[in-house]
C-alpha cells in the first residue's frame, strides 16, 4: 500500500451520512414559534419559504424581493428558474402567514426590489451563504430537542416533501412540487418502497 492512499483520509470521516432528518409538523411549530419570540423575521421567512416551499437550498437562497413583491403587493407565488435546469421554470407558493411577515420584513429592512431577500448581517448586497443556511438548521434543530448533526438544509426540503406526501398520499403531486421529471426520483427522494405505494392505492380506491 503506498503512503498515499495509507494517508488517505474520507471528507466525510465521522460524519453522518445518507439522507438528512426531517421535521414532524409539531416541530415545525416549535421552531416557528422560537424564531417568534425572538424577532427573527429573516430566518422564520427562511425556515417557512424552505419547508412549505419544498425549493432547493440555491433557489431559496437566491431569492430576490422582484421574486416575492411586484406593485400589487406580496406575490402568492414564486415563479423562478430551476436551479438544475435554468430552461425551465418553477412554481412554489407563499403562504399566507408568510406573506403578511414579507411585507413587513421587506418594508421595516427597506429592501428594494433588486436586493436579495435573505441578506447576510453585513448587508454586502449578497444573499447568506449555504454555510450559513447549514448553521441555522442545525440551531432550528436544537431547537426542537434534536440532534443537529443530523440535519442539514436539505432538511428543509425533505420535510416539505414528506408532509405533502403523508397528506394526501398522492406521488404525482409531490413529483411536482419537487420539479423531478421522473416519479421514480420522487419515490428514491421519499425514501419509501413500491409496497408502501400499492398499499396506499389499496387504501383510496375511486
Amino acid at each position: 500500500m503506498s503512503k498515499k492512499t495509507k494517508d488517505f483520509v474520507a471528507h466525510n470521516k465521522d460524519k453522518t451520512v445518507g439522507p438528512k432528518g426531517i421535521f414532524t409538523p409539531d416541530q415545525c411549530q416549535v421552531i416557528k414559534l422560537r424564531l417568534t419570540q425572538e424577532q427573527r423575521h429573516r430566518d422564520w421567512l427562511l425556515f417557512s419559504l424552505g419547508v412549505n416551499g419544498r425549493m432547493r437550498e440555491g433557489d431559496l437562497l437566491a431569492l430576490k424581493v422582484s421574486d416575492v413583491k411586484n406593485q400589487a403587493g406580496i406575490k402568492e407565488r414564486v415563479l423562478i428558474r430551476n436551479e438544475k435546469n435554468p430552461a425551465k421554470t418553477q412554481e412554489y407558493p407563499i403562504p399566507k402567514d408568510a406573506q403578511a411577515r414579507l411585507r413587513r420584513h421587506i418594508d421595516e429592512q427597506g429592501l428594494q426590489l433588486w436586493d436579495y431577500l435573505f441578506y447576510g448581517r453585513k448587508r454586502t448586497g449578497k444573499p447568506i451563504s449555504k454555510r450559513q443556511l447549514l448553521n441555522l438548521v442545525k440551531e432550528w434543530a436544537t431547537f426542537a430537542g434534536l440532534d443537529p448533526e443530523q440535519y442539514g438544509t436539505h432538511s428543509l426540503r425533505r420535510t416539505g416533501a414528506d408532509y405533502l406526501y403523508r397528506c394526501t398520499g398522492d406521488l404525482r403531486a409531490v413529483q411536482i412540487a419537487l420539479a423531478h421529471s421522473k416519479i421514480d426520483t420522487t419515490i428514491r427522494y421519499l425514501g419509501i418502497d413500491r409496497q408502501e405505494v400499492l398499499e396506499l392505492s389499496r387504501q383510496y380506491p375511486l
